[in-house]
C-alpha cells in the first residue's frame, strides 16, 4: 500500500471537502489513530481521517491463514464494496473488500461462480471499492491506490498510474460501452486537497487526463454513468462523508459540463446508471438522516422525478442495477433494509426481496446478459447470490474470512449449538450453528450492530443490539423458536443507551442483569439494569458519575 491519504467511507460515500456537524453529534473514540469518529442521536456512526498520511503499521492486517493447530469454522463474511462477473466467463467473479473501519482490504476471486473464493495476493492490503470488466474480460478495479488492471481474468493486477500523486483513491471506474479503451474514474477529494476528481483514459489506462467539472471546492466523485446510446453523454455524481452532493452532466465527453443538481436533495450521491432512455440516480446516508431516495430523468437531468414513494422504509440508496434484458426491472440496494425491487419501471416496489431484508447492500450486479443470476456485495455479510431472478438470495462467501466477530457462545445444554454475533460500522447480525460450526444460518434479527450473544443456563439465546435505533431499538433481544423479540431496556426513541454485557439467573430465568452506559441525550454515565420478569419491566439499579464504559 502506498503511504497515501486514507479515507474511511460512510456507507460507500466519499469524504467531503468540509464536514457539517450537527449539535446532536457526539465524538466517539476512533478505531484507528488519526481518525475522527462521530455518532448521532440515532446511533449512526461516521468516520473520517484527519491526518495526511497513514503508515500501514496502524492498519488491521489483511486476512491471513490461521496457525497450523487451528482451523476456521466460519461463518464467512466481510465488508464487500462491489462484486462483478466476467462477460467472457460467468464463472469468474471478483469481490472487493473495503472494511468500513478503514482497515486493510483486498480483492477476492472466484472461478466457480461464487461457490468459493481465494484472495488475489498482489492486491492484499488494498481496499477495493469498484470492479469493472471490459468486453474482452480485462478487469479494472478502483482502490485506495488508484486504478489497477488485469489482463488474465482477475488472477493478478498491475497499477495504472493516474499521475496525480499519492492522493489517488478511486471510488468508481466506468468503461465506455462503445470503446473499451476509454475508461473513466472518480477520485476522492483527500479532504479538499485533491482537486482532480474525474479522470479519463483513452488508451486503456496507460495515461489519464483531468475531466473534473467546475464544481468549485474539491469534492469526491462517487459514481459515473454513460448513455449507452450516445457515449459522449457523461453523468457524474459527487458526495461527502458528512453531507452534500451534486450531479453534473457533459454532452461532449467532459469538454463542457452542466450542473444538474437542481431538484435533487443536497445529500451525497451514491450511484448513477443509465438504461438507454433514462438516467437514474440514488443516494443519501444514514448518518444525520440525510435522505435522498431514487430519481430518474429522461432529459439529461434538466428535470428529475422521484421513483421512491411513501411505501419506502428508507430513503437511502447505495447502489442501483437494471435488468440487462428488461429495463422495467430495477434493483436498489439500501443500508440495513436489503434490496428494493420494481418490475414496472419504478411505479411499485417490494422491499427486502429474496430474504435480503437485514443486509446493508453496497453493490448489486446482474451476471452479464443474465436476468436470473444476481450478486450482492454487502457490509459484513459479504457476497449473496440469487439464481432465480431475485426470488431467493443465499450466502455465497466461502473463503472470504473478514467478518468482525464480537462474541461467541455455546449452548450449555448442547455443545454442538453455537452462536456468534458480529458488527460493522452501522450493521451486523447473528449466525447460529447446530452442528458445531460445520454449517451456519443467519438469524432473523434486525440488521444492527451486535456486541454479545449468550445462552442462558436453560439454553435460551440472547443477543445485545447496539443500534442504530432507526433500524431497530438498541436493546437486549431474545430468541423464541425462529422469532426474535426486543425486551429492552429502552429509554426513548433516540439512541439513549448502550449495553455491553448481560447474565440470566440460573435459578430464576426471569432475573436478568445488563450493564452498559447511557448515551447522548441521556448522558454518558455507566449503568446497571435489572429485570425480574424477563424484560417486561426494567429498573436502572445503578447510574455512575459521568464516566464512560469503553
Amino acid at each position: 500500500m502506498q503511504p497515501g491519504f486514507l479515507f474511511l467511507s460512510v456507507l460507500g460515500a466519499a469524504i467531503a471537502s468540509s464536514a457539517t456537524v450537527h449539535a446532536t453529534d457526539w465524538n466517539k473514540p476512533g478505531a484507528l489513530p488519526g481518525v475522527v469518529t462521530r455518532m448521532d442521536e440515532n446511533g449512526f456512526v461516521s468516520r473520517a481521517a484527519v491526518t495526511a498520511s497513514r503508515s500501514t503499521s496502524t492498519l488491521p492486517s489483511a486476512p491471513s491463514l490461521a496457525p497450523a493447530n487451528w482451523h476456521g469454522l466460519g461463518p464467512f463474511g466481510g465488508d464487500i464494496a462491489d462484486v462483478a462477473a466476467s462477460p467472457q466467463n460467468a464463472s469468474i467473479v471478483l469481490a472487493g473488500l473495503a472494511p468500513a473501519n478503514g482497515g486493510a482490504g483486498t480483492l477476492f476471486r472466484s472461478t466457480n461462480a461464487g461457490a468459493s473464493w481465494t484472495e488475489v495476493t498482489n492486491l492484499a492490503g488494498k481496499p477495493v471499492y469498484d470492479i469493472e470488466f471490459a468486453p474482452n474480460g480485462d478487469a479494472y478495479v478502483g482502490t485506495l491506490d488508484g486504478v489497477w488492471k488485469s489482463t488474465n481474468a482477475g488472477a493478478n493486477f498491475t497499477q495504472e498510474n493516474l499521475g496525480i500523486g499519492l492522493n489517488d483513491q478511486v471510488f468508481d471506474v466506468h468503461i465506455d460501452p462503445t470503446n473499451p479503451m476509454r475508461i473513466w474514474c472518480g477520485v476522492a477529494d483527500a479532504l479538499g486537497s485533491q482537486p482532480i476528481n474525474v479522470m479519463l483514459s483513452t488508451d486503456g489506462g496507460v495515461s489519464w487526463s483531468n475531466k473534473t467539472p467546475p464544481i468549485g471546492a474539491a469534492t469526491t466523485c462517487t459514481s459515473i454513468a454513460i448513455d449507452p446510446t450516445n457515449a459522449q453523454k457523461i453523468y457524474c455524481g459527487f458526495g461527502g462523508a458528512f453531507g452534500g452532493g451534486q450531479v453534473w452532466f457533459s454532452p461532449d465527453s467532459g469538454t463542457t459540463w452542466f450542473n444538474r443538481s437542481a431538484g435533487l436533495p443536497n445529500t451525497p450521491v451514491m450511484d448513477i446508471v443509465h438504461d438507454g432512455t433514462r438516467v437514474l440516480v440514488g443516494g443519501g446516508q444514514l448518518f444525520g438522516s440525510q435522505n435522498f431516495g431514487l430519481y430518474s430523468s429522461s432529459n439529461d437531468g434538466v428535470n428529475w422525478s422521484p421513483l421512491h414513494n411513501g411505501t419506502w422504509p428508507l430513503l437511502v440508496v447505495n447502489t442501483i442495477a437494471i435488468d440487462p434484458n428488461n429495463t422495467s426491472v430495477i434493483y436498489a440496494g439500501s443500508p440495513g433494509q436489503g434490496l428494493f425491487r420494481s418490475i414496472d419501471g419504478g411505479v411499485n416496489w417490494s422491499f427486502g426481496v429474496g430474504g435480503t431484508g437485514s443486509l446493508s447492500v453496497n453493490s448489486v450486479r446482474f451476471s452479464p446478459g443474465s436476468s436470473s443470476v444476481i450478486y450482492t456485495g454487502s457490509s459484513s455479510f459479504a457476497v449473496w447470490k440469487s439464481t432465480n431472478s431475485g426470488a431467493n438470495f443465499a450466502p455465497s462467501s466461502t473463503g472470504i474470512g473478514a467478518l468482525d466477530v464480537f462474541s461467541v457462545a455455546a449452548n450449555p445444554l448442547n455443545s454442538h449449538e453455537l452462536a456468534i454475533c458480529f458488527q460493522g460500522q452501522n450493521n451486523g447480525g447473528v449466525y447460529s450453528s447446530t452442528n458445531g460450526g460445520i454449517m451456519w444460518t443467519p438469524e432473523s434479527v434486525p440488521g444492527t450492530r451486535y456486541n454479545q450473544v449468550k445462552f442462558s443456563p436453560a439454553g435460551v439465546l440472547y443477543a445485545i443490539s447496539d443500534g442504530p435505533s432507526t433500524i431497530a431499538r438498541e436493546a437486549l433481544y431474545v430468541r423464541n423458536g425462529t422469532t426474535w423479540t426486543s425486551i429492552g431496556p429502552d429509554q426513548g426513541t433516540l439512541f439513549e443507551s448502550e449495553l455491553y454485557g448481560m447474565r440470566v439467573s440460573a435459578n430464576n430465568p426471569g432475573l436478568i442483569i445488563a450493564v452498559g452506559q447511557d448515551f447522548g441525550v441521556a448522558g454518558f454515565e455507566p449503568t446497571v439494569w435489572r429485570t425480574t420478569n424477563g424484560g417486561g419491566l426494567w429498573t436502572k439499579v445503578y447510574e455512575g458519575l459521568g464516566q464512560q464504559f469503553l
